[in-house]
């Protein structure tokens, strides 16, 4: 009675441990499916409200009448990389006294980067000037080409466990506590920015 009972114990624990690695393998693939799927109106907005924030310009420089910002914001997906189309205007000089002693520019230009993921916040990196539609422009745009480069990555940035905090639960669930959050990968396809991650979650 003894050795069956004995027998009976070893199947149940085999049997046990055969669930554990399959919940384990479960919990690993859920884990390494894990994906945010932003869209272009979520992105335009973003870029939008943390970029074009004043009156809806984006000012590189502003010193009185002397000045250079993006407006009218359009952003697009394509091969990998955010695009943001703009209409940039520009008086670039000295200023002296209540003008600017210098040249005006305006042009729409197409700016782009590559997005990012490190840890939980997603930035944009190698970005870049694609295009300039006016002539005399592009061969001035030196001069604030730099001023846009550094910006756009330093301003932009989106804390994707932040935002995934911000989504309370009803009043009859746990408290549930992110122990976790790291992006593993981010892909930029034609309609969608696609960010997988893993996710590790407790409740007490």
């Amino acid at each position: 009675m003894k050795m069956l009972t004995r027998f009976i114990l070893s199947l149940a624990a085999r049997a046990h441990i055969t669930l554990l690695f399959g919940l384990l393998a479960s919990a690993n693939a859920f884990s390494q499916a894990s994906q945010l799927a932003i869209g272009a109106a979520s992105m335009q907005r973003i870029i939008t409200d943390k970029l074009f924030n004043k009156q809806g310009r984006w000012y590189l420089s502003e010193n009185g009448p002397c000045y250079a910002y993006f407006e009218s914001p359009h952003v697009r997906f394509d091969k990998e990389r955010i695009y943001l189309d703009a209409h940039l205007a520009s008086h670039v000089g000295a200023r002296v006294g209540g003008n600017c002693v210098g040249a005006a520019f305006a042009s729409d230009v197409t700016l782009s980067g590559k997005l990012v993921g490190s840890g939980s916040t997603l930035t944009l990196d190698g970005v870049r000037i694609d295009r300039v539609a006016d002539g005399a422009t592009a061969d001035a745009i030196g001069l604030i080409d730099q001023a846009a480069l550094q910006a756009l990555p330093h301003t932009f940035s989106i804390d994707v466990l932040a935002a995934a905090r911000g989504k309370s639960g009803g009043d009859t669930d746990p408290p549930i506590s992110v122990d976790r959050f790291q992006i593993t990968d981010v892909t930029t396809q034609a309609s969608v920015v696609v960010v997988r991650f893993a996710l590790s979650l407790s409740a007490p």
